[in-house]
């Protein structure tokens, strides 16, 4: 189990986030107006890449043949869908801000949101490897 997640931590979520931190380095180095992380992040970047990490867990465990451990299975599909849906909407909301819109607020959020959807999309992952186990 430890080298699939491993494997699904560093060659889905690690290698995603490269062209985030490339932006990131390229713009911190423009030194007439360095770039900060918040603003790299002010396109919803990390809105989209939960959607599709949480979209990936949840093919996981549809592909599921076997039904052990279904309550659990049921719950992190179900965190993962709320995770995708609000992702979808607020990616929205990001780059269509409405009138006085704190942009700020909107990419902290997408921190949190992409922390949280990395750890459900990892648990289907996860739980995958425990059914094909048993």
């Amino acid at each position: 189990m430890i080298a699939k997640v491993l494997r699904w931590l560093f060659f889905t979520v690690f290698l995603s986030l490269i062209p985030i931190g490339v932006s990131y380095l390229v713009g911190a180095a423009n030194t007439v107006s360095p770039l900060t992380l918040n603003a790299t992040l002010e396109h919803g970047d990390l809105y989209l890449l939960c959607c599709a990490f949480c979209a990936t867990g949840l093919g996981e465990l549809i592909g599921l043949g076997k039904r052990r451990f279904e309550g659990v299975q049921i719950f992190v599909a179900g965190v993962a869908i709320t995770h995708l849906v609000t992702c979808l909407i607020l990616y929205v909301v990001i780059k269509n801000p409405p009138a006085n819109t704190d942009i700020q607020y909107f990419v902290n959020l997408s921190k949190i949101l992409f922390a949280s959807g990395v750890l459900t999309s990892t648990a289907c992952v996860a739980i995958t490897e425990v059914q094909d186990a048993g």
